[in-house]
């Protein structure tokens, strides 16, 4: 796979495919990598190492898990599935087991059925994967807003939790650790960025992909939307965002090049506060988004809060702000209505100006 023109996304594949036997990479070869399929592969990486890990720890491979040959899978059988699906559902919910099982007949389907070898032969003769069907899950759209709602930050007319929590990002988080000067300047050096980007999450629920991937010429203040590109042939979609991060961004790209020490031409929006290889600077990747995230959910006491709990967060507030279920599907881009229909659980203006009425933001004044 070649590094030119590697996607942040694409880069973190290429790192997972060391860990990995030949055929994993053959497999992400096939999948043609472009912006639209790079977070699912992997996720799907993911899901494979969970997978072979638990193959070597159960004895069916006394290897290293990039060593592990494709006789290992071919000879699997169904009660072998099921130990490894009975082990899963010990650690996790079933609609994580079954997004693990639908990785694994993806890749057993695409072995079994599309790769084949120098004579024209399947790779794997065998695809056990085929008899495994996915756990039925058993849960309303009520019981599934219900458990998103005790994990977001709420807006209600006691208090604003959006707002106090980027409060408390702005002026409370350097409270905590009074004596560190280490966390202080890190703090002082980030806050602008890190307050837009969570801006940006909660004021237009946009996923933590898509983010990562931003340049500054994505954003667009005059209208209040973002580019993001989309596989091959740059093709672009936009997403509005409200004000709230409209100012947010404001601020963060009035200091971005010099507090960064970046070059006027840099294209990331996003910067890391370390530096890359040889000292340049870097775009910041999705773990490190995800672990700032983490970092300030917990300590404002809300350790539920997630990258994609914010996202939930915006669309919940988007459907009580607006009740315009149609216009959320296209904010979230969703494929199907059902998967917004569960924030219905939780007149008819254009797109935008129902993004910016979100999070009933008021414009913070300097003193």
């Amino acid at each position: 796979m070649s590094n030119k023109s590697s996607t942040p996304s694409l880069q973190l594949i290429q790192s997972k495919l060391e860990h990995f036997p030949p055929y994993i990479s053959r497999y992400v070869h096939y999948k043609k990598i472009g912006n639209s399929v790079e977070n699912t592969v992997s996720n799907y990486l993911i899901d494979f190492r969970t997978f072979f890990e638990w193959l070597c720890d159960e004895g069916y491979y006394s290897g290293e898990i990039r060593e592990v040959p494709l006789s290992i899978l071919e000879k699997l059988r169904l009660e072998d599935i099921q130990r490894f699906i009975e082990y899963r559902r010990s650690q996790e919910a079933d609609r994580t087991v079954n997004r693990r099982l639908a990785a694994l007949k993806d890749l057993f389907y695409y072995l079994s059925q599309l790769a084949e070898d120098h004579e024209g032969f399947p790779i794997m003769r065998r695809n056990v994967m085929a008899k495994v069907k996915l756990l039925k899950i058993d849960e309303s759209e009520s019981f599934r807003a219900n458990q998103i709602h005790e994990k977001i930050l709420h807006v209600n007319e006691q208090h604003n939790e959006v707002q106090e929590f980027l409060e408390f990002i702005r002026t409370g988080y350097p409270t905590l650790y009074p004596d560190n000067k280490k966390i202080q300047n890190f703090h002082q050096k980030n806050r602008e960025r890190d307050i837009a980007i969570l801006s940006l999450f909660l004021d237009s629920g946009l996923r933590a992909f898509e983010l990562v991937g931003l340049n500054v010429d994505d954003v667009q203040f005059k209208g209040n939307f973002v580019f993001l590109h989309k596989g091959k042939g740059n093709k672009k979609d936009t997403v509005i965002f409200g004000d709230m991060a409209y100012v947010a961004l404001k601020d963060y790209v009035a200091i971005r090049e010099k507090r960064y020490g970046l070059e006027k031409d840099f294209p990331p929006l996003f910067v890391s506060s370390g530096t890359g290889p040889k000292g340049k600077p870097q775009r910041m990747t999705k773990r490190a988004i995800q672990a700032m995230v983490e970092k300030y959910a917990k300590a404002f006491e809300k350790p539920s809060l997630t990258v994609h709990k914010l996202r939930h967060t915006f669309a919940t507030r988007f459907h009580q702000t607006n009740n315009d279920v149609v216009k959320l599907k296209r904010q979230l881009r969703h494929r199907s209505i059902q998967t917004t229909m569960i924030y219905t659980h939780v007149s008819d203006p254009d797109l935008k100006d129902a993004v910016v009425r979100t999070n009933d933001f008021t414009p913070r004044v300097e003193e």
